[in-house]
C-alpha cells in the first residue's frame, strides 16, 4: 500500500497533460458511451471517473487504496448523486450481484493484481448480458517504462512542469520502475490475455488506436 500512495502521490500532476494517457482514457470514453451504469474497477485516483461523470455515466468507483480514494473523492465532489465510491480489495470476489452494470472499465490494473484470471471473471459476473468491458493493460515488454515516461518527460518538458516539478518526477520515476518490475513479473502477452477473456465468454476485439504503440493493450470485451 505504501508503494501506491507514493506512484499517486504526484501520478495527476503528470498524467492528465500526456496526451498518450488521455488518448487511452478517451479510448475507455468512447468504448462506454452507451453505459448507463459504470464500474471503474480499480479506480485509482479517479482521473477516468471523472470523465465518466461528466459525460453523464452513473459510476461506481472501487480501489483498495484509501488515499487514492481520497484523492477521486475531492475530484468528484460535483457529481456526488451520480458517484458511488467503495473501498474494495480487487483480489476478492466483488461486493455486486450478477448482471449489475452495463459496463466495466479497467485501466491500468491488470497486471498488478495477482490472480488475472480471477479478476476478470468478477468483472464478467457483474456485466449485464450484452454489456461492455474495456480494458487498458500495461504489457510485459522489455523496455515498456523506458518507452511510457520516456514519452511522458519530454512532454512534461514542453509544458513546463520539468524543470519545475523535477523532484516529484523523480519519485514518481522511482515508483515508475517498481511498476515496471511487476509488470515483467506478473503480466501476460496480449494473446494470453485474449485467450483468457474468451475461455470466460467475453468476446474480444483489439483496438485500432494503439496511443502507447505495442507496449500497451486497449481491449473490447461484450459479455
Amino acid at each position: 500500500m505504501e508503494h501506491w500512495e507514493a506512484h499517486f502521490r504526484f501520478y495527476d500532476t503528470f498524467q492528465m497533460a500526456y496526451s498518450k494517457y488521455c488518448a487511452m482514457l478517451d479510448f475507455h470514453r468512447n468504448t462506454l458511451r452507451e453505459c448507463h451504469s459504470v464500474l471503474d474497477s480499480g479506480a485509482g485516483t479517479g482521473n477516468l471517473t471523472l470523465q465518466l461523470l461528466e459525460d453523464g455515466h452513473k459510476v461506481v468507483a472501487v480501489d483498495y487504496n484509501r488515499n487514492a480514494l481520497d484523492l477521486l473523492r475531492n475530484k468528484c465532489q460535483e457529481y456526488k448523486e451520480q458517484l458511488q465510491i467503495q473501498e474494495v480489495d480487487l483480489e476478492n470476489k466483488l461486493p455486486f450481484s450478477e448482471n449489475y452494470f452495463d459496463g466495466v472499465a479497467s485501466s491500468f490494473v491488470i497486471p498488478f493484481v495477482c490472480n488475472i484470471r480471477s479478476y476478470l471473471s468478477e468483472n464478467y459476473r457483474v456485466l449485464k448480458k450484452g454489456g461492455v468491458l474495456s480494458l487498458s493493460i500495461p504489457l510485459p515488454i522489455q523496455g515498456v517504462m523506458d518507452y511510457v515516461m520516456g514519452n511522458l518527460e519530454r512532454e512534461a518538458e514542453s509544458k513546463g512542469l520539468l524543470p519545475e516539478y523535477k523532484t516529484e518526477w523523480e519519485k514518481l520515476w522511482g515508483t515508475s520502475r517498481k511498476n515496471e518490475k511487476m509488470i515483467m513479473e506478473n503480466g501476460l502477452p496480449e494473446t494470453e490475455i485474449i485467450k483468457i477473456l474468451e475461455d470466460i465468454s467475453f468476446s474480444v476485439s483489439k483496438s485500432k488506436n494503439k496511443p502507447y504503440d505495442n507496449y500497451v493493450s486497449l481491449l473490447t470485451c461484450i459479455k
